[in-house]
């Protein structure tokens, strides 16, 4: 699974949103992504899957991205389960680490902001929570759980 989230910036219209994508890798295999150790740049970069669902603030094309979240999992992980890691992932000792990305219980999360926000803690982790809620909600909302294992 392909979690993101944008603050996308429209400048046509001064217009700031949080755009989210949700892509899923159940339609084949997929070697060269190791879902244990997950590698975000190579998932969000190269190889995101099957795109599933969106949930969009400016649906304008062109924006600037302001911020990002990444997040990489197996598809099998529920809600709950990303949720926990990025819980997790916002710690400010985690969150502040300058070298993204970084695996949660099996979850690669990767993080960014504009500049100006890394250097007050408190506003860097507000633009993080911003994002995970709408991730997390378009996760939630998009109608996908963890199946069952198969025993």
């Amino acid at each position: 699974m392909y979690l993101t989230a944008h603050r996308v910036f429209l400048r046509s219209t001064s217009s700031r949103g949080i755009n989210a994508f949700l892509y899923r890798h159940d339609d084949g295999p997929y070697p060269e992504i190791d879902w244990h150790n997950p590698n975000v740049p190579l998932v969000a970069d190269a190889v995101p899957g099957r795109f599933v669902a969106q949930q969009r603030e400016i649906a304008e094309p062109g924006g600037e991205v302001l911020s990002y979240l990444d997040i990489v999992a197996e598809d099998h992980l529920g809600p709950d389960r990303i949720e926990a890691a990025l819980d997790g992932f916002s710690n400010p000792t985690v969150l502040l680490d300058p070298t993204p990305p970084t695996i949660v219980e099996g979850v690669g999360i990767r993080f960014s902001a504009v500049l100006g926000l890394r250097s007050v803690p408190a506003k860097y982790r507000e633009e993080f929570i911003a994002l995970a809620e709408n991730a997390m909600k378009l996760l939630r909302t998009s109608g996908i759980t963890a199946p069952p294992r198969s025993t």
